[in-house]
């Protein structure tokens, strides 16, 4: 093939194409990667300006006794995200579990959502907004000294209760009361205690899923911690996962109204471990 004076051949050029094609190839995706990497760190950052301008927020309303309106009140949301100097919205927000600060969060930062948990100190970047509090958060929330000091005093009744639902009229409804005063929607959860009386079995069931009466006769999967002998929940845990029967269970309300609710059947189930 006769090349042109100073020129290239077709297949020269279709050469050196080929391999700016691979070297493209090979290279972007590295690139790409890079840039992800360090917006991941930049929202990151901002979401820790967010938790430090929480923390200091928080200390203000304790020292004026005002701690609990910390979850719900948004003008306290745009003041915090004021005080972080981010251009986002503070999603959700709720106490920690000694109820002295700023817990977990949830804040919008450029169309990407930033969960902060705060057991574990850990950030996680989501496309899209949680649906929810998980049910680790819900667990370690029952778990906190507020909410046992409640059940505690429910299982010490005369009458050796074994089961505590979410869904009942007294003891049920004093805890949802309290859950909503930490900043949780309790209209997307639903859960069970059950204390065997002599402490030979404890655990937490919990679907995240809300039970209503029109849950009766359906199905609903959830998550239980098995404490075994542990009456105190102390020990760690066996996590299991099942499909479980709702059914409805009858109570009288604190005026001795009789009221009917749904609860888990937990009889004969076939549990997975995790």
């Amino acid at each position: 093939m006769i090349k042109k004076k100073n020129g290239f051949t077709l297949v020269e050029i279709i050469v050196v194409l080929l391999i700016l094609a691979i070297l493209a190839a090979i290279s972007i995706p590295s690139m790409i990667g890079y840039v992800n990497k360090a917006r991941e760190s930049e929202l990151i950052a901002e979401a820790h300006n967010v938790l430090v301008a929480g923390k200091a927020e928080a200390t203000k309303l304790n020292a004026r006794g005002k701690l609990a309106s910390l979850p719900t009140d948004s003008d306290i949301h745009k003041e915090i995200m004021e005080k972080a100097n981010i251009d986002g919205k503070l999603i959700s927000i709720s106490l920690n579990q000694s109820r002295t600060s700023c817990g977990d969060f949830v804040v919008q930062i450029n169309g990407k959502y930033v969960s902060y948990h705060d057991v574990k100190k850990e950030f996680t970047i989501l496309d899209k907004a949680p649906s929810g509090h998980s049910s680790e958060q819900i667990r370690d929330t029952l778990l906190s000294d507020d909410f046992l000091s409640v059940i505690n005093r429910y299982f010490s009744l005369g009458s050796h209760p074994e089961r505590l639902d979410s869904e009942g009229p007294n003891t049920g409804k004093e805890l949802k009361e309290l859950f909503e005063s930490w900043g949780f929607n309790t209209d997307s959860f639903s859960y069970r205690i059950y204390k065997k009386y002599g402490g030979s079995s404890n655990t937490i069931t919990i679907s995240m899923e809300k039970l209503s009466k029109d849950s009766i006769g359906k199905t609903v999967e959830v998550i239980q911690y098995d404490y075994g002998n542990s009456s105190d929940f102390s020990k760690a845990p066996t996590i299991k996962k099942a499909t479980v029967p709702v059914v409805s269970k009858t109570e009288k309300d604190k005026d001795g109204n009789p009221v009917t609710y749904p609860v888990f059947d937990l009889g004969n189930v076939d549990w997975k471990n995790e």
